[in-house]
């Protein structure tokens, strides 16, 4: 009982500190951090999930560019029992966004650049082996951000995203991604 009483005042002095700090503006010279999930998939035989943190600065009102560090992982069965294909990503690089308005739905547009790093983890037919390569990625979206309140925004982008292997078989694709942010000043 004492752990959960301990445990809920830190929750609470956690976001006091939080909203006493936040703003929901999107004025010059605040910060915006947050993450973003896309490639959601849980069945019996796939799995896959792709986070995105974000962590910026509005260099002008409404404009904010920053980090956004990837991290995404893929996990599926073949039809063969016991063949299992793996895959972890990581990739960093800069993004940029455009809030449009000033009420509590605002039109956003969307772009950022990855340079990824993935490694593949496949057991097929008893025998297993690893590989890793690089790629980059561009994504170029537009979408909408709700503020909940003076602090919070839930965003939705729709994005276009081109992967360039290196090789010449460059893929691109559309994806959906959900996310949220907190404004600081």
């Amino acid at each position: 009982m004492k752990k959960i009483f301990i445990l809920s005042i830190a929750v609470f002095s956690f976001f006091v500190f939080i909203t006493e700090k936040s703003v929901a503006q999107t004025d010059k010279g605040n910060f915006m951090v947050g993450s973003s999930i896309a490639n959601l998939n849980f069945d019996e035989d796939y799995s896959s999930i792709a986070l995105s943190p974000t962590v910026g600065y509005f260099v002008i009102d409404n404009l904010v560019v920053g980090l956004t560090p990837s991290i995404g992982y893929t996990s599926s069965k073949a039809v063969i029992p016991g063949d299992t294909y793996k895959t972890t990503t990581l990739g960093i690089g800069p993004f940029a966004r455009y809030y449009f308005g000033s009420g509590s739905v605002k039109p956003l547009v969307h772009a950022d650049y990855s340079y990824l790093h993935m490694k593949n983890r496949n057991n097929i037919s008893g025998n297993e082996w690893q590989s890793t390569s690089s790629y980059s990625n561009v994504k170029l979206g537009a979408g909408v951000a709700y503020f909940i309140n003076n602090y919070v925004s839930v965003d939705g982008i729709v994005s276009y995203n081109r992967i360039f292997l290196g090789s010449g078989n460059d893929v691109g694709s559309v994806k959906i991604s959900f996310g949220f942010q907190i404004f600081l000043d």
